[in-house]
Order: C-alpha cells, then sequence, then structure tokens
C-alpha cells in the first residue's frame, strides 16, 4: 500500500510542479514587450568622388643643420626642433570627434657616423640601410 500511496503523491506533486511551470512560462511571455522585424534598408548606390591630386605647396624655406651637414625642407604645418645635428619636425592634429584621440607624427632626422651603426666606411647604401631598418623589420615581424 505504501508503494501506491507514494506513487500517487508524487504523481501529484509532479503534476502541480508542471502547473506552476506552465504558469510562470506564461507570465514570462506576457511581460516581454513585442518583438517586430523590420527589414534591412536596401542600399542605394551613390556617385563615386573622383580624387584630384592636390600638389604639395613648396615654401622657399629650408633649415639648415651645420653640424649635421644637411638641409631640410620641412613640409607645411610641422613644428621644427633643433639640437645640434638633429632635427625633429612635429604635427599634432586634434581630433574632430569625441571618440577619436588626437594624431601625432613626428619625424627625426640625425647624423650619425658609419662607425655608430658598426658599418665600415666602404659600405653600400642598401647595406646602410638595411642595416638601420633590421631592428624595426624584427620588432614588428610578429604583430
Amino acid at each position: 500500500m505504501r508503494s501506491s500511496s507514494f506513487r500517487a503523491v508524487s504523481a501529484g506533486i509532479t503534476l502541480l510542479l508542471l502547473v506552476a511551470l506552465i504558469g510562470l512560462i506564461g507570465l514570462t511571455l506576457r511581460s516581454q514587450p513585442a518583438v517586430t522585424i523590420r527589414p534591412a534598408p536596401t542600399p542605394t548606390r551613390t556617385a563615386t568622388p573622383t580624387l584630384t591630386p592636390t600638389p604639395m605647396p613648396v615654401a622657399d624655406v629650408r633649415l639648415v643643420a651645420s653640424t649635421g651637414g644637411y638641409r631640410v625642407q620641412p613640409p607645411p604645418g610641422y613644428e621644427v626642433a633643433m639640437q645640434g645635428a638633429a632635427i625633429t619636425l612635429t604635427r599634432i592634429v586634434s581630433a574632430t570627434d569625441e571618440h577619436q584621440a588626437d594624431n601625432v607624427s613626428t619625424i627625426g632626422l640625425d647624423v650619425l657616423p658609419l662607425t655608430a651603426l658598426g658599418l665600415p666606411t666602404n659600405s653600400s647604401l642598401e647595406e646602410t640601410a638595411l642595416r638601420i631598418a633590421r631592428p624595426l623589420l624584427e620588432r614588428t615581424a610578429g604583430e
């Protein structure tokens, strides 16, 4: 007798829990806002603007680094700082959008003897350029 009464009680509890679960699902569905699916707008073709090259204005201002033995004609809009044989050209472009950061570009020029790079004085231009660029290429190879 015990087993049949136990079965009846467990079946009753199971049915009661099932009704509660269905009621809970029904309440959840009623409280959710209705979802409307709108079709995506169809893209419209726009005319592609034609690019016209704008020549860079050439200024007659030339900076001479007397200790370095070279001349520089800085691009327009760059601030110039000189220290010995080194010249640094810096340009800061302020961001127009609050989500963008200011853009800073810097060009540095300096004069070093070939012996400072570990090259003999009779090195070719290609060897010298590769020696200077190799550390940068090695650092950016993994990125």
